[in-house]
C-alpha cells in the first residue's frame, strides 16, 4: 500500500499541469480607475507560440482560482497569441489617446490584454517580458487605447480579449 501511495505521489508531481515550471503567457486585467477588479491568467510550460508538443500543459485562473477548461481550447488560445506576441507579426504595439471629451461621471472601466512578448534572434527566444498589447474600454473615461499595428494581429488580440472575458463571466 505504501508503494502505491508513493507511486501516485510521484505521478502527480511529474504531471506538467501540477509542476512549478508553468509561466504566465496571457492575462486579461480588468480595472476601475487604477484599481484591478479582475484578472484572468493563462499559464503554460511552453512560452513559444511557434512550437507545440503533446507535453504542453496549461492552467487557467480567474481571480486566483483555477478553472477546469478544455486543454484543446487553452492550446488554441495560446497558439493564437503568435500574431500579437512579437514585433515581426504584430507590427509593434500602437498606443493612442482618443481625440474626444467624455462628460460621463464615475470610474474609468476597461480591460487590458497582456501577453508574454518575445524577442527572437535566429529563431531562438533571447528575451521575454509581460507586455500590454491591447485594451478594451468599457466606457469613454478609459482613455488608454492600444492594439497591435498589424490588422490580423489586432483581430487576434480582440478575439483573445473576447474569449478571456467570456471565461471570466462563466467563472462567476
Amino acid at each position: 500500500m505504501k508503494f502505491l501511495h508513493a507511486l501516485l505521489a510521484t505521478l502527480l508531481l511529474a504531471t506538467p499541469a501540477l509542476s512549478d515550471d508553468m509561466r504566465l503567457i496571457l492575462e486579461l486585467v480588468s480595472t476601475s480607475d487604477d484599481t484591478v477588479t479582475g484578472r484572468v491568467a493563462l499559464y503554460s510550460n511552453n512560452i513559444d507560440p511557434n512550437r507545440w508538443s503533446v507535453d504542453d500543459a496549461y492552467r487557467l485562473e480567474v481571480d486566483g482560482r483555477v478553472q477546469k477548461i478544455n486543454d484543446d481550447f487553452l492550446a488554441r488560445l495560446a497558439a493564437n497569441r503568435r500574431a500579437y506576441s512579437y514585433d515581426a507579426l504584430s507590427g509593434g504595439i500602437t498606443e493612442f489617446i482618443p481625440n474626444y471629451s467624455c462628460m460621463m461621471a464615475g470610474p474609468a472601466l476597461g480591460d487590458t490584454l497582456r501577453t508574454r512578448y518575445l524577442t527572437y534572434d535566429n529563431d531562438m527566444i533571447v528575451g521575454d517580458e509581460m507586455r500590454d498589447v491591447a485594451t478594451e474600454p468599457e466606457n469613454c473615461l478609459f482613455l488608454r487605447q492600444l492594439h497591435p499595428a498589424d490588422g490580423n494581429a489586432h483581430l487576434a488580440a480582440a478575439q483573445a480579449i473576447a474569449a478571456l472575458q467570456t471565461l471570466k463571466a462563466l467563472a462567476q
